[in-house]
């Protein structure tokens, strides 16, 4: 008849049952533990089928990051955290423009308008110098084609033709010095019957200044006057002063004065 087992090796025989009860059993070859989920690939959501972008046919699972070593310990619902999606998966997605800065806007277009109106400024002061200048030269060159014009009819007198030339310088003319020469053309013919008198000759202006309405020239004649006495003719240099009125558009001397008149040899 064996002895009994001691009490020390009973005890063994328990705390080794226990620790082989307590160790995982190694699943068979191809068995997946029901209690263990496979692992999901880097990219892709939980829930949502291979091939389909995330954010498309599911709601995304939203990830919470664990709790930081010195963060208590937090009760209650864990607030939903946004949902970062790999760079190719923006299938879906509404793009949200960027607010603009209004005030940026409000002086961009405040500069814009500023230089507009200057630029419209400048032409418009550009144009009227240039309108004014061309006025300016039109009035001078038309007060020196009078100026011109009347020490031409002056100088071109036939004694058998005093009464042409005498309406040459009322056409010419204006003012005081119209009166002075109709006043002045009986003794004019009277003269010029007796000496046979006749004058030729030539004017060029100067210079020619005009200012307004009225304007001053600076007029060089050549001439030649022959007469019974002098059948040969003289020859004559003159400088004259003239002065013009515009009246209705049309420039008419007012004044004529000799500055220096020189006999020609």
């Amino acid at each position: 008849m064996s002895p009994p087992p001691a009490a020390g090796s009973a005890l063994e025989r328990l705390r080794q049952r226990a620790a082989e009860s307590a160790a995982p059993k190694e699943p068979d070859d191809g068995a997946v533990p029901s209690a263990v989920a496979p692992p999901v690939p880097a990219g892709v959501v939980a829930g949502v089928p291979a091939g389909v972008p995330a954010g498309v046919g599911a709601e995304p699972v939203a990830a919470v990051p664990p709790p930081a070593a010195n963060e208590p310990h937090r009760t209650g619902p864990v607030p939903a955290l946004p949902v970062v999606l790999p760079a190719d998966s923006s299938a879906g997605l509404v793009r949200v423009p960027r607010p603009r800065n209004p005030r940026g806007l409000r002086v961009a277009g405040a500069l814009l308008t500023l230089l507009v109106l200057t630029a419209i400024v400048g032409v418009v002061v550009a144009g009227i110098s240039l309108h004014r200048r061309q006025q300016q030269d039109d009035a001078r060159s038309g007060a020196a084609a009078a100026a011109r014009q009347t020490l031409n009819d002056f100088n071109n007198q036939d004694f058998t033709k005093l009464d042409d030339w005498a309406a040459r310088m009322q056409r010419d003319t204006d003012g005081s010095l119209q009166k002075e020469f109709a006043a002045n053309l009986p003794v004019l013919k009277s003269i010029g019957a007796a000496d046979k008198v006749v004058i030729t000759g030539s004017a060029v202006v100067s210079t020619a200044q005009a200012q307004g309405d009225t304007a001053t020239a600076l007029v060089l004649t050549k001439i030649r006057r022959t007469s019974a006495a002098k059948p040969g003719g003289v020859p004559a240099i003159n400088r004259w002063t003239v002065k013009l009125q515009r009246t209705g558009g049309t420039w008419k001397t007012v004044a004529l004065d000799t500055v220096s008149p020189v006999a020609a040899k």
